[in-house]
Parts: C-alpha cells; sequence; structure tokens
C-alpha cells in the first residue's frame, strides 16, 4: 500500500505497519485527511492496511481510500461492509464505465 508524501512527489509501498507509521507521520505535517492507495491482490492486504492505519490514526483525521478501479461491484460491496465504517471515503472501487454495477454497489452498501 502506499502513502503519499506531503510534498505529493512519489507514492511508498509498504506492508501495513508500515503504511502506518506513514499514515501517522503525515500527522506532524498537519494533515488532517490521509488517504490510502489500494488495489492489491487480495481484499484481505488492502484491509489490513486500512485497519493499521485507522487504529494509529486519531478519529479526528479523515481516512480515505482509493483502489484505482481494482475491485469488481461484489468485492467492492463487500469491502464496503467489511472494516470501512470509520472510512470516510472509497474513491474508484470500480471500474469508472460500469454504470450499473457502481449502481448496484451504491445499492448493497447504503448510507451508515
Amino acid at each position: 500500500m502506499d502513502v503519499y508524501d506531503p510534498t505529493m512527489r512519489r507514492p511508498f509501498w509498504h506492508c501495513a505497519s508500515q503504511a502506518a507509521d506513514e499514515a501517522e507521520a503525515l500527522l506532524e505535517h498537519g494533515f488532517r485527511v490521509v488517504k490510502l492507495r489500494l488495489g492489491r491482490a487480495t481484499a484481505a492486504q488492502d484491509l489490513a492496511v486500512v485497519r493499521a492505519a485507522r487504529r494509529r490514526l486519531p478519529d479526528t483525521v479523515a481516512l480515505m481510500t482509493d483502489y484505482n478501479q481494482a475491485l469488481t461491484v461484489t468485492e467492492a460491496t463487500r469491502v464496503a461492509r467489511r472494516g470501512m465504517a470509520r472510512v470516510y471515503w472509497i474513491e474508484e472501487p470500480t471500474r469508472h464505465d460500469d454504470y450499473a454495477g457502481g449502481t448496484g454497489a451504491k445499492l448493497g452498501v447504503g448510507r451508515q
């Protein structure tokens, strides 16, 4: 997973604990929103990163994710239901041109 550095020069690719370290380090620069780039080989790996970061960050810091269109509609719905309750934003979970699927994912998750 990667967490963008404060200058947005490049992403850092790390394991869950290292991504959480990077997310936490952003707070020292005054950031109050952290965005994680996801889309690893398995949803379990992505969830590990999200959970590690969320445990480290205060609740006052918004945690956002970006899947870069890596999930199917079924996966996106499952991910949103499991462990994403404290995530402010899930960006591009599915293909940008899958309009019917995107609607299905929205209806399948709903507001919490």
